[in-house]
């Protein structure tokens, strides 16, 4: 889990500020009965066998002689998964990921949406469900290589194939297939992603909820933000490289007056 020995209080303490930031911009009206109404629903009570009071995942907090809340202290009484998890859902940027996730996100989200909500859900529960994280970055992964394999400029493949089959496909296409036509220097790179590819899947396939062993089952969610990451960055340079040299240039508008 990511906890409080791997994550250093000056970087928690910002974190807990952009939160902060972040809820107080994000209602109009009523904020603090909104703030509250929003930090109550990812409160949870704790009841031993018998149904007795046994303690919350976290404290709300009011102010000093007052019933509005103490958003500060009240966040300061979170563990820092539930910061995380709070972070990802109001769309702050956190420790571990890297850029190219902000970037994917919105490159998917404005030319491929069925891939987009995908991988935004994968992003959405990295530390809520890391398995189901892992499970949906991995179909994100899917739906882009065939996605890029639909243009007829690409030599057709076959859309039940898996993500190691597809991104081989591609990659053949994209002449970066590590054979020992490709420069040597090259081909650890175009070797290294595809090896990624398959390790992504044998993830997806023996240690998730779809067909994971009990007890094999991956629930850190370290591993699946390593994934999630990988993701981006091979699905960005694919729709880079697919982009560039393949899909056609958008025409310039005539602003000529026909006559």
């Amino acid at each position: 889990m990511v906890g409080n020995a791997t994550i250093s209080p000056s970087i928690m303490m910002s974190i807990i500020d952009r939160i902060e930031k972040a809820l107080w911009e994000k209602f109009e009206t009523r904020k603090y009965q909104n703030v509250r109404r929003y930090i109550s629903r990812w409160h949870q009570e704790f009841y031993d066998g018998r149904g007795n009071y046994d303690g919350a995942n976290f404290n709300i907090i009011s102010r000093k002689n007052s019933d509005e809340i103490d958003l500060t202290a009240t966040l300061d009484s979170m563990n820092d998964d539930l910061l995380f998890q709070i972070a990802v859902d109001l769309g702050i940027e956190i420790p571990g990921l890297i850029y190219s996730v902000a970037e994917i996100k919105g490159l998917l989200a404005e030319k491929y949406e069925d891939a987009g909500a995908t991988f935004a859900k994968a992003h959405e529960r990295l530390f809520s469900d890391p398995s189901t994280a892992i499970i949906m970055a991995n179909s994100a992964l899917e739906r882009i290589v065939k996605s890029i394999c639909t243009d007829r400029s690409i030599a057709s493949c076959n859309p039940k194939d898996t993500s190691y089959k597809l991104a081989v496909h591609l990659l053949k296409q994209f002449n970066f297939f590590p054979d020992k036509n490709l420069n040597s220097n090259l081909r650890g790179l175009g070797s290294g992603l595809l090896s990624a590819v398959q390790a992504i899947e044998n993830i997806r396939s023996n240690h998730t909820e779809a067909h994971g062993i009990e007890g094999k089952v991956i629930s850190e969610p370290n591993y699946a933000m390593l994934i999630v990451n990988s993701v981006a960055t091979i699905g960005l340079f694919l729709l880079n490289h697919y982009e560039k040299h393949y899909k056609p240039p958008v025409p310039e508008p005539d602003d000529e007056i026909p006559f």
